[in-house]
């Protein structure tokens, strides 16, 4: 964490959030009308019968497994915390997203470099899809987090080969 108490990292931070954070919430206030379709119907379903403790089951109350849990168990959370609703599942899929150009940068600035680690995060913010996905009820932005999550802890202790592995 001495990473992030120096001055310019910091500020670099607060910065790529704020992009991050515009550009998700400018598509989603565009996509406001946007109606869920397929595996999005299903997810919000799944998330507000977990909020309402219901369990992981379908509409007719029988226990399913066609589609992962996941993501579903962390929108039932946000349900339960502001209610169901698109809007709130969007809310999630932006802070998923912010989260993850953070990450990405603060974990790139310690393998690679300040340079390279903020490219990526900007790059990443920026990207199309990428913020387009903050508007979808899909699993990609959870799944995304946590494998640069997963993929932090197994390579930061050891910056040294991380770089060995990619080059």
């Amino acid at each position: 964490m001495r990473f992030l108490h120096r001055g310019p990292e910091w500020r670099w931070l607060v910065t790529l959030g704020v992009i991050a954070l515009v550009l998700r919430v400018g598509w989603a206030v565009l996509m406001m009308d946007r109606t869920p379709q397929f595996d999005e119907v299903e997810y919000m379903e799944f998330a507000t019968r977990l909020a309402a403790g219901e369990g992981y089951v379908d509409e007719s109350g029988r226990p399913v497994a066609f589609w992962p849990v996941g993501y579903p168990a962390v929108l039932s959370l946000v349900f339960r915390l502001a209610g169901p609703s698109p809007v709130a599942g969007v809310g999630l899929q932006v802070a998923l997203g912010v989260a993850t150009c953070l990450l990405l940068s603060i974990v790139g600035s310690r393998v690679l470099g300040p340079g390279p680690g903020r490219l990526a995060g900007l790059l990443l913010a920026i990207y199309p899809t990428h913020v387009m996905y903050s508007t979808l009820h899909l699993t990609e932005p959870l799944f995304m987090l946590l494998l640069l999550g997963v993929a932090s802890c197994l390579f930061l202790g050891d910056k040294q080969r991380l770089v060995e592995l990619f080059l």
